[in-house]
């Protein structure tokens, strides 16, 4: 008889308590992961990372971030394709790209400026197209991407655009 003469007394001072508070406490909501992308400005990429882009001749709707505080990302548009840049220190070529496809063209034969470069094409019946080009700076350690998606990508020229888009002198070299 005493347990049960204590356990309405508990049960009733957590009522009057609930009731003082208003209701009882809600659950934090932390189901969702942090967000690894950070909007920035070309000056946060210089000052957090010190990388910084070549912005393209005839680029519109620039815009720009910081990936996991490591992965400059500059975003942009030319026409109605998207283009997405990213500079990411590395120890060797890695593909930085976050293009997921199962590529159907790949072409090993050219470089941005004095670096070796990849360039990898998927063409769908039913979904934007991609491209991807790929090179790698061993001087400063720099791993670089430049993305595109959009329909018929056919005749795009990406290293061009890379080439205005890579600055030879940065990060760690002098």
């Amino acid at each position: 008889m005493k347990k049960i003469t204590i356990l309405l007394i508990v049960l009733s001072l957590f009522a009057v308590f609930c009731i003082a508070c208003g209701q009882a406490p809600e659950a934090e909501d932390n189901t969702g992961l942090p967000n690894p992308l950070k909007e920035t400005d070309a000056e946060g990429i210089m000052q957090k990372l010190g990388l910084e882009f070549g912005i393209p001749e005839g680029a519109g709707e620039v815009s720009y971030y910081i990936i996991n505080d490591e992965t400059a990302e500059m975003r942009f548009t030319m026409d109605t394709t998207r283009f997405t840049a990213r500079i990411k220190p590395s120890a060797g070529f890695e593909d930085i790209s976050g293009m997921y496809y199962d590529w159907t063209a790949t072409n090993d034969t050219w470089k941005v400026q004095h670096c070796d470069a990849r360039t990898m094409s998927y063409i769908s019946k039913t979904e934007d197209d991609a491209m991807v080009t790929l090179w790698y700076d061993a001087a400063p350690g720099l791993m670089y991407s430049l993305s595109a998606a959009g329909n018929d990508l056919n005749g795009l020229d990406l290293p061009v655009l890379a080439d205005q888009i890579y600055i030879p002198t940065q990060g760690n070299a002098g």
